[in-house]
């Protein structure tokens, strides 16, 4: 049959735009967010492209963050993506974390993206919001490797961030059976 099944997926969300910022060795990312309720953080989705042909390593990492919003202490989970996988296109990117990490609400956490290379021909964008605005995040971008941060109010990284939905998917086909009456249908499933 053609279903999904799985944990929901809860996920800070912001809209895709036109302004984007560089992710590459020299300039590295960082959004804040504080979950409204403890969950397993075990991936991060950006909205990413590509210019030129980069072929270097992207990092995602979460981090507590400080008083000032800006990332301290060691990565709390970290995943890596291979900056030549992008498109010329945005389109969402995910990042796994494994096991993921279990944040609790009412902290507020950073997410921290950077590469291993790139220049400004060859190099990977992150997409941002126009204005930005949003109350409960930050963004933030360093050109000294996570040494320093500087904020940019105006600007939100676009993201979503959660659990991720474990689940088989069938795709519709031409098949149907009928399920009215006194026909009932079953599927089985095995959970991974």
């Amino acid at each position: 049959m053609a279903f999904n099944e799985g944990q929901h997926c809860w996920c800070e969300r912001f809209t895709s735009a036109n302004l984007g910022l560089d992710v590459n060795a020299q300039s590295w990312a960082s959004h804040t967010l504080t979950p409204p309720r403890t969950h397993r953080l075990d991936y991060i989705a950006l909205c990413l492209y590509k210019i030129g042909t980069p072929t270097y390593t992207l990092t995602a990492s979460v981090y507590l963050a400080d008083g000032n919003h800006q990332p301290t202490g060691p990565a709390l989970c970290t995943a890596t993506l291979a900056a030549s996988s992008l498109t010329t296109v945005s389109t969402w990117y995910s990042f796994r974390f494994g096991t993921g990490y279990q944040v609790s609400p009412g902290v507020e956490y950073a997410v921290v993206v950077f590469g291993n290379g790139g220049d400004s021909v060859n190099r990977s964008v992150i997409r941002t919001n126009v204005t930005g605005g949003y109350s409960a995040g930050l963004c933030g971008v360093s050109t000294s490797g996570g040494a320093a941060w500087q904020m940019y109010p105006g600007e939100d990284i676009v993201f979503q961030e959660g659990q991720y939905p474990w689940y088989e998917m069938f795709l519709q086909a031409n098949a149907a059976v009928n399920a009215s009456g006194q026909e009932q249908v079953c599927q089985t499933f095995t959970p991974s």
